[in-house]
């Protein structure tokens, strides 16, 4: 029994280290860093430069973005994530979402499976962001190894999250009493990154987004290691042009 027990805990360390390919080094943090390859598609404007300046300072607790379609919101949470992973000043990231569906005239009922399969299509998004970061045997091995989890809001009472990068998605969709259940989940070395749009939620007067985001827009927060960034002009839409002019056209987006 003692010699079975050895051999599976050497196999998981074994894995582990073959999954990561990790090497002992001095960061800013202590931790190990995880060899794995970033890729990064985009060059980057100021405003987004800020934005990972803040994500990856070892000092913020929490980053918040209010940004409209197309600004890049989830790709900068994404990727500071990442990075912070394989820093290794993470050891794990929690991509949040909640399973809201946005159509306003049609739903679909409920889906079938447990919790990974009801939320598989509502982190499509997710995959979508680690494909243009990461090579596919890198995305199924954090994945499948939980080194990245997806989660809904409503199974976090009683975790706790320490040593880890939470990416709350589509924050508009979450309610006030969502927000102070997440974020009182961190704990040690942990920080957030908090990205949405006020200008749609698929909730309703439910959404706590807009409360949450102006309530520590201030100083007193920023000095406390919670900072917010809004990208609402028309500069900040970089997915593409045809967006910015239908946001123009339709008076989405004021000019």
């Amino acid at each position: 029994m003692t010699k079975h027990s050895t051999k599976k805990a050497g196999s998981k360390k074994k894995f582990k280290k073959d999954l990561f390919e990790k090497e002992t080094s001095n960061n800013m943090d202590g931790g190990e860093k995880s060899q794995f390859k970033i890729k990064t598609p985009h060059k980057h404007n100021q405003k987004q430069k800020a934005i990972f300046e803040k994500m990856l300072a070892s000092e913020s607790k929490i980053v918040m973005i209010d940004g409209l379609w197309g600004t890049s919101k989830t790709y900068c949470a994404v990727l500071s994530a990442l990075k912070l992973l394989q820093q290794g000043v993470v050891e794990k990231f929690y991509y949040i979402r909640n399973p809201v569906e946005s159509s306003n005239t049609t739903k679909i009922g409920l889906l079938p499976g447990g919790v990974e399969d009801k939320m598989q299509i509502h982190v499509e998004i997710l995959y979508d962001k680690l494909q243009e970061f990461l090579d596919p045997l890198m995305i199924k091995l954090l994945t499948e190894s939980k080194t990245i989890e997806c989660l809904p809001p409503s199974f976090l009472r009683g975790r706790n999250f320490s040593n880890a990068v939470i990416v709350c998605d589509e924050a508009s969709n979450f309610s006030w009493e969502e927000f102070l259940l997440i974020s009182t989940r961190m704990a040690e070395n942990s920080r957030m990154f908090i990205v949405g749009d006020t200008f749609q939620n698929d909730i309703g007067r439910k959404t706590g987004f807009k409360k949450y985001f102006d309530t520590f827009n201030d100083q007193e927060s920023a000095e406390k290691g919670i900072h917010c960034f809004e990208m609402k002009d028309p500069q900040d839409i970089v997915r593409s042009g045809i967006i910015r002019y239908i946001m123009e056209k339709t008076g989405v987006l004021k000019v």
